[in-house]
């Protein structure tokens, strides 16, 4: 065979191959293998997409709104952002002084969840973890739910939930929806959980009845040996966050505020 007619031949075989190929996909053959790498990808908490430095100069400026929800809905949203667009934030910071009372007062507590949020830590692979203390069971046990006292920053808790929440309910997929009454319900509804895994919570905030859906993270080795080991490992990781702050945030407030 001419090595032109064999070279036509080759390279229309290839053509052939990938068009079968691109059918399968299309038909749904090769759907198992897509469906495992996505839901690898689904169980990362982090599957949001880029935040642009525009966004985050609104919602930095949005800190300062008159209206008490725009400002918890900015929070929020900062408190999420990825650690690498923390020098943009700095950036949007140092543009946006002089500060209002109200974006000093909520700058920290927003770095130090960024900063935590990617901070790593030995952790159990199978089990979801929420980010909030339970110390004082006479607290958490009553008929009106479980009361949020004291949040973890670093975890989910610390950014969709505020202090005085009081957890009402729990559904983990695939599973029926758990009263809750007290801390231990709370945390029985969570012992099946897993990391990446979005939980639906019913909770009572300000006098009204809302439904969140809180993507756990992975639950510390120091939470299975208590809440001493627990409080440790939060300060260890605070200390952390507060030498990030001290070097790269703590200067821009040097400047009066407006």
């Amino acid at each position: 065979m001419a090595p032109g007619v064999a070279q036509f031949q080759a390279r229309r075989r290839i053509r052939i191959s990938c068009a079968v190929v691109l059918l399968l996909l299309c038909a749904g053959f090769l759907m198992p293998a897509a469906i495992g790498l996505a839901g690898s990808e689904n169980r990362r908490p982090t599957s949001r997409p880029a935040e642009t430095e525009a966004q985050l100069k609104t919602w930095f400026a949005e800190l300062a709104h008159p209206d008490a929800k725009v400002r918890a809905e900015a929070r929020m949203q900062l408190m999420g952002i990825r650690a690498s667009r923390l020098p943009q934030l700095r950036r949007v910071v140092a543009d946006s002084r002089p500060l209002s009372a109200e974006q000093v007062a909520a700058l920290r507590p927003i770095i130090t969840q960024i900063f935590l949020a990617s901070e790593p830590y030995d952790a159990r692979p199978d089990a979801g973890f929420l980010g909030i203390f339970l110390p004082n069971i006479e607290v958490f046990n009553s008929d009106e739910g479980a009361v949020v006292t004291e949040r973890m920053p670093g975890f989910v808790g610390m950014r969709m939930l505020r202090d005085g929440d009081v957890i009402l309910g729990v559904r983990l997929p695939d599973h029926p929806g758990s009263r809750i009454h007290s801390g231990g319900d709370l945390s029985t509804a969570l012992k099946d959980s897993s990391p990446g895994q979005p939980v639906q919570f019913q909770i009572l905030r300000q006098g009204r009845v809302i439904d969140l859906s809180l993507i756990l993270d992975a639950k510390p080795l120091e939470a299975e040996v208590g809440v001493d080991a627990m409080r440790e490992f939060n300060r260890q990781r605070l200390l952390r966050a507060d030498q990030y702050w001290q070097k790269n945030f703590a200067d821009l407030l040097k400047e009066s505020v407006s």
